[in-house]
């Protein structure tokens, strides 16, 4: 059960870095300009979850922090894809999720 919450998760982060960059196309600005801010902000939600967030980060947050800096990057992807697609797909996204999560969090606090 836990290498299906690890593979499962991945797929969700996946997610949450398209949906996190479809943020710049929804500002109604040119082109252009909402290329390079989904650009910007993919890139700053890499060097973000790299630095702090991936298993081999080099400074990882404490537990509280992680969760919270989580809920909040999975609430923006939620609400892109509540905005973009709709309801039934977001409530499956932060379903699936928190389940997810839930089965990761169970198998860490067993170790």
């Amino acid at each position: 059960m836990y290498y299906i919450g690890i593979t499962l998760a991945f797929i969700l982060e996946i997610i949450v870095f398209v949906c996190f960059a479809c943020i710049g196309f929804l500002i109604p600005i040119p082109f252009a300009l909402q290329l390079i801010l989904s650009l910007i902000l993919l890139g700053c939600l890499i060097a973000f979850w790299g630095l702090y967030m991936s298993p081999k980060a080099s400074k990882k947050l404490s537990r509280p922090h992680y969760y919270l800096a989580k809920i909040a990057i999975y609430s923006a992807a939620a609400i892109v894809i509540l905005y973009t697609q709709n309801k039934v797909l977001g409530l499956l996204f932060i379903a699936v999720t928190v389940v997810d999560e839930l089965v990761l969090l169970k198998k860490h606090s067993s170790q």
